[in-house]
């Protein structure tokens, strides 16, 4: 059972009665935990149906009053009274088709700011969240660039809490921004690493792989991603496809495609991809929107000292 305090709070929200900082913390709640969310939706549809109850008596009201002013033209001029009941009724009718039309306005107008106000309200607490989150980071990396020499048991403590505190901010974060997908298509290509022109394998030039890996060297990345499909799954030239697919996926701007591409390159030549496909993952998610994944991949590549691609982490640190 829900407690009266918590039932006022819900309500006052619901009507817009709530200031913007009890309004902020509700709102984090309800993104977080999903009996909250329910209580609000159930306390929602039960004002729904208390305005619905008050137009009903409204209706009711007319409809007596139209009886009363019937029961008049019984005792006296009947054309007159009418006449006066027909007059009253339509009177009436008016102001409340008037009265309802402007309430349907108002509220929508209501709903309309309210709308607005929770897409500010949304956009600043991710800023804010997203700034938490940055100097979290920070501190991690700071953390996690120390040799395993100069730590000892209460800086890998702090490192446990900094990433219990950065997953926590995720989970918001994710739900937040799950509802405002913005993804940065031209950064990610721009951070990108260029393209490694293929030397030839010494295969035929009439073969799907070689025009393949040709259309990839003069940049008809979609091209080559066709070909490359073309190959049959059993045929030898497969390891070549898993290995070069990927990359022309990313570079055609196939992002979705990609990740499931790359993630597969990684699993199957860990020790020569790894570190590749991990940056380019990034990128596939930071040009997909896609921000608690590419955290995630972030924190899997500044935790590598020696990762080849570390300053593409660093640089997408403002971004995710």
């Amino acid at each position: 059972m829900v407690d009266e305090e918590l039932h006022d709070q819900i309500e006052r929200y619901l009507l817009g009665n709530m200031p913007d900082e009890e309004r902020i913390r509700l709102e984090t709640g309800m993104a977080t935990d999903k009996r909250l969310a329910e209580q609000v939706a159930l306390q929602q549809l039960a004002l729904a149906g208390i305005q619905r109850l008050e137009a009903r008596e409204m209706r009711k009201k007319f409809e007596a009053w139209d009886k009363e002013v019937g029961d008049i033209t019984n005792s006296g001029n009947r054309v007159h009274y009418s006449w006066l009941r027909a007059t009253f009724v339509l009177t009436g009718l008016l102001v409340f088709g008037i009265f309802m039309h402007f309430n349907q306005l108002q509220k929508k107008h209501r709903e309309h700011l309210r709308e607005l106000e929770t897409i500010a309200t949304r956009d600043s607490l991710i800023a804010l969240l997203q700034k938490d989150f940055r100097e979290l980071s920070f501190s991690l990396d700071s953390l996690s660039h120390l040799k395993n020499s100069e730590k000892d048991s209460s800086l890998n403590a702090k490192m446990i809490q900094l990433r219990n505190q950065l997953e926590q901010r995720d989970r918001i974060l994710r739900e937040l921004e799950r509802q405002r997908n913005t993804g940065k298509p031209q950064m990610a290509m721009r951070l990108a690493p260029p393209p490694v022109r293929l030397r030839g394998a010494g295969e035929n030039t009439g073969t799907d792989i070689a025009k393949a890996r040709k259309a990839y060297n003069e940049g008809k990345f979609t091209q080559a991603v066709r070909l490359f499909q073309l190959i049959p799954a059993a045929a030898p030239e497969q390891a070549q496809v898993t290995q070069l697919l990927p990359y022309a996926l990313f570079y055609a701007g196939m992002y979705d495609e990609a990740v499931p591409a790359f993630i597969k390159l990684w699993e199957s030549d860990p020790a020569n991809e790894a570190m590749n496909a991990q940056v380019f993952l990034l990128l596939c998610y930071l040009a997909n929107g896609d921000k608690y994944e590419a955290r995630l991949m972030r924190m899997i590549i500044i935790q590598q000292e020696d990762h080849k691609y570390l300053n593409i982490a660093v640089a997408v640190r403002d971004s995710i």
